[in-house]
């Protein structure tokens, strides 16, 4: 009798128990649950903001590439401007130099020709001067005489020999004469000279 009453009470509580364990389990299931939502979002909310630091890496890195581009790009511009100008200035003294050298040359040239000329007339005003001298000493050499006796000449060397003109002296003559010869008077040179010649030797 004991028994039976024991397992109707037992039959009567156990579905109450059995509710009150499925009660416990469920709501454990959902605070497991809620703590694994909160592990995610955390998780979540971690990864947004490594996405969101490592985008900010990026974009300042892209930033710092635009900024060394541009500079590189303004150092060419810089290097290649300097050196244009560089080169301006260096070309044109050079062409200047070179226009000066050939000028010079051609200088040369002719100071050259100019002085082959001049060499060639004074080789000349020589051989006349040396022809001139030698017909005057054949002129004022005296006359031979019978027997092949010379007379005497009382005239000292630098004596005036013939007709001088007054005031013509032989030193001023010679003087003049030499000058006008050095300072590229040739013609008049020559006369002076002839004229030595002919009033003093």
């Amino acid at each position: 009798m004991n028994a039976s009453r024991l397992l109707i009470i037992g039959l009567a509580f156990s579905p109450t128990v059995l509710l009150a364990q499925k009660r416990e389990d469920i709501l454990s299931i959902q605070r497991d649950i809620a703590a694994l939502t909160e592990q995610v979002r955390q998780i979540q909310r971690a990864q947004d903001e490594r996405m969101a630091a490592l985008t900010a890496l990026v974009q300042q890195a892209m930033d710092a590439s635009n900024k060394a581009n541009a500079s590189l790009s303004a150092l060419q511009h810089s290097v290649t401007t300097q050196l244009a100008d560089q080169q301006g200035k260096v070309v044109t003294p050079i062409t200047t130099l070179g226009t000066k050298v050939d000028q010079m040359a051609d200088d040369f040239r002719s100071m050259q020709t100019n002085m082959a000329d001049l060499t060639r007339r004074v080789g000349q005003l020589d051989q006349k001067l040396t022809d001139i001298s030698s017909a005057v000493r054949t002129l004022s050499a005296p006359p031979q005489v019978p027997g092949g006796t010379i007379p005497q000449a009382n005239t000292p060397l630098g004596a005036p020999t013939g007709t001088v003109p007054p005031g013509t002296s032989s030193e001023t003559l010679y003087t003049n004469a030499f000058r006008d010869y050095t300072t590229g008077k040739y013609e008049l040179a020559m006369q002076e000279f002839s004229d030595y010649l002919k009033y003093f030797l």
